[in-house]
């Protein structure tokens, strides 16, 4: 008999894993960023670049939902988590755009001293 897919593990893992990744990418890449706004556009790439890995993972799992004991359910799920992380991405490029707005805003200033 094969093993089922238990879906919502499957998802708390996943979820798990992308936190777990945006901490690390912080921690490696964000932390000796001494101009605050450098920081925080470096924290919503790690974001953004962590949560297009998740949705990966997902896509792959919404394949393996046919071996849940609820197929239609676990596909809807999955399609839920995905639709929540894009909306996240989408989020993270708006304030990466306005981040980097006020980058520019405030290198105009210091030029026009």
């Amino acid at each position: 008999m094969p093993l089922k897919l238990n879906y919502h593990v499957s998802i708390r893992n996943i979820r798990g894993e992308k936190d777990d990744g945006i901490a690390n990418c912080y921690g490696q890449r964000c932390k000796t960023i001494s101009d605050a706004k450098k920081r925080q556009l470096c924290k919503e790439e790690c974001h953004q670049a962590i949560l297009q890995d998740a949705i990966s993972k997902l896509s792959s799992l919404v394949g393996k939902c046919q071996y849940a004991d609820y197929p239609s359910p676990c596909r809807r799920a999955v399609a839920r988590q995905i639709r929540i992380y894009k909306d996240r991405i989408q989020t993270s490029k708006d304030q990466v755009r306005d981040i980097k707005s006020e980058i520019l805003a405030m290198k105009a200033i210091k030029r026009g001293k």
